[in-house]
């Protein structure tokens, strides 16, 4: 068994020589390391000359002018002549038991010609990062895994590339049927073209393992999502493998859907001399799905619907940014920290809105100081005037009347919210309201915590001009401030939204737990030990504290959850 090495380089000073000491270190002895360098202009043919005097089968080829790394690895592929042909960056560290993994499995699976893997992350200083590849392309969640053999040529018409250079072994028989490459557009690399060409034909097999350690650096040649949307994506990319379009809302199953039918026909035109049965029936079958969800919007999805699914429709540059308030005249808690600290998971900002100069100021805390006044909407007023949130497609409210509960997260709240139609979502809502309230018109989202996507950011911010939030400052009186922020801003929100065609969402809701008094509940008092028992992930602040002990049905089991 010959094995060689197809390595690709450019400027890779600071990285070559960890990569080098990976490979000849294999189990599997490397017959051969071909290395093609794209002109650099550091150290690094200095660092693989200082190689090739230790390791013989070193061989390096310079190129006269710069290639990209597409036909780099065209040219470098074909100079090599082993049986297995591994391909490699010049960035990365091979675990130890790579190629001993890998090969049997080549070995062992004849109509085979290639395989790659998944990979751990680490930075720009060697050091691991949480996380692999394969979760990073919303592909795989604990040990549910969206790739396989049999799906891989949809997944890649579907979402593009999922196979990663990198982590590709050859045999190297195949090599006459993918070079030259041929991208369908400038682009498209090499790994997507030899992925595209063999799995077609089933040729090309997944392996989840991490077999390398994945480099993530500014110099990098593509880098990787953002950690906080991994698990959008995979929910979106199970829900689209699964035909699941109703709960991903239309517009981004009609984008999907589109992305299949168009790259299914240019498949059919580039591939028109050879075409095969893998070929026509994805047309057939992205067709299908193409007229189907066209048939079907109107029926299945109404207005409200079509202009609020735009949620998974993100672009670079675009930023979810939750405010924070920490309604106090004291310094955070370590509850206050610790859920702020679960909704940095979630949002790509997290700004802290305080009353007070705090006299420790956590280093990796944003914080906004604004005015005592208009209870937590004027908080929220405040910052809505003083944030650019141009670029903001999600948007949180949320304030540190609730604490987060032992043990919790808010992962499951965030799926529903991602996968909710709506452009304006709570985590609970109440019928409950204040004298003078019409019952008929009493339906709000609690504003404890309120998401609101695109839409209805324009819409909040058109709320607070309607409603002329700055009168209600000059208001002196508590008690009447409190009941008429409840009136006019809690509830007037959410009334606010339905009267321009958005039906608020809740992920709780009141009514599962009391139907037959829902004016008077307070379902975070009266009903929150079932609450958490039914996956809810807050609890009341003062119930901690005891101030509202009359209210708990079993105090003494606090503890357990806090």
């Amino acid at each position: 068994m010959k094995i060689s090495v197809a390595m690709c380089t450019y400027n890779g000073e600071r990285y070559i020589e960890q990569q080098l000491k990976s490979i000849v270190t294999q189990y599997y002895p490397i017959d051969e390391i071909q290395i093609a360098d794209d002109g650099s202009t550091d150290n690094t043919v200095s660092i693989i000359n200082d190689f090739k005097k230790i390791y013989k089968n070193i061989n390096l080829t310079i190129n006269e002018r710069n290639l990209g790394p597409t036909k780099n690895f065209e040219n470098v592929i074909q100079r090599c002549n082993g049986e297995y042909i591994c391909l490699s960056d010049q960035d990365d560290i091979w675990h130890p038991d790579k190629l001993k993994i890998i090969l049997p499995i080549l070995e062992h699976n004849k109509k085979v010609e290639a395989c790659f893997t998944n990979a751990d992350f680490i930075d720009s200083d060697g050091i691991k990062i949480e996380g692999s590849l394969w979760e990073s392309f919303g592909l795989k969640q604990n040990n549910e895994c969206l790739i396989n053999t049999e799906r891989l040529y949809e997944c890649l018409m579907r979402f593009g590339n999922v196979v990663t250079g990198a982590t590709i072994v050859l045999k190297s028989r195949c090599v006459s049927k993918l070079v030259p490459f041929s991208p369908r557009y400038s682009n498209e690399l090499h790994d997507l073209i030899i992925a595209r060409k063999l799995a077609i034909n089933k040729e090309i097999i997944p392996i989840d393992e991490p077999l390398i350690n994945y480099r993530v650096h500014k110099s990098q040649f593509s880098g990787i999502p953002n950690k906080k949307f991994w698990d959008k994506y995979f929910f979106i990319k199970k829900k689209f493998l699964s035909k699941d379009y109703k709960s991903i809302g239309y517009r981004a199953a009609l984008s999907s859907a589109w992305s299949y039918y168009k790259n299914s026909i240019n498949e059919l035109i580039y591939n028109d001399s050879t075409v095969n049965h893998s070929i026509k029936k994805h047309l057939e079958e992205a067709e299908e799905e193409w007229i189907n969800i066209k048939k079907r919007s109107w029926s299945v999805y109404n207005k409200i619907h079509i202009s609020d699914s735009e949620k998974f429709e993100f672009s670079d540059g675009e930023e979810s940014i939750c405010f924070f308030v920490a309604y106090s005249e004291t310094e955070l808690e370590e509850i206050d920290i610790r859920y702020i600290k679960e909704l940095q998971r979630h949002f790509d900002k997290v700004v802290v809105l305080i009353n007070y100069l705090p006299k420790q100021q956590y280093q990796d805390l944003e914080y906004l100081y604004v005015e005592n006044k208009g209870y937590d909407f004027g908080f929220l007023y405040q910052a809505l005037n003083k944030i650019n949130l141009s670029n903001c497609y999600f948007l949180a409210f949320v304030n540190n009347s609730n604490i987060l509960v032992k043990d919790k997260t808010l992962d499951d709240f965030f799926k529903w919210c991602y996968s909710n139609t709506s452009s304006f979502c709570g985590i609970t809502d109440s019928y409950e309201a204040p004298p003078g309230v019409d019952i008929d018109y009493s339906y709000h989202l609690q504003s404890h915590f309120l998401i609101f996507k695109r839409k209805a950011i324009v819409y909040l911010k058109n709320f607070f001009s309607e409603i002329n939030f700055e009168q209600y400052f000059l208001i002196q009186n508590s008690k009447v401030l409190r009941e008429i922020i409840i009136k006019k801003c809690e509830i007037g929100l959410s009334q606010f939204m339905i009267r321009n065609g958005v039906k608020p969402a809740s992920w709780f809701h009141v009514n599962d737990f009391n139907e037959k008094n829902l004016i008077s509940t307070n379902i975070h008092l009266s009903f929150w030990d079932e609450l958490i028992d039914n996956g809810y992930p807050l609890i009341k602040k003062k119930i901690v504290s005891g101030e509202w002990d009359q209210f708990i049905s079993n105090k003494y089991n606090i503890n357990d959850v806090y």
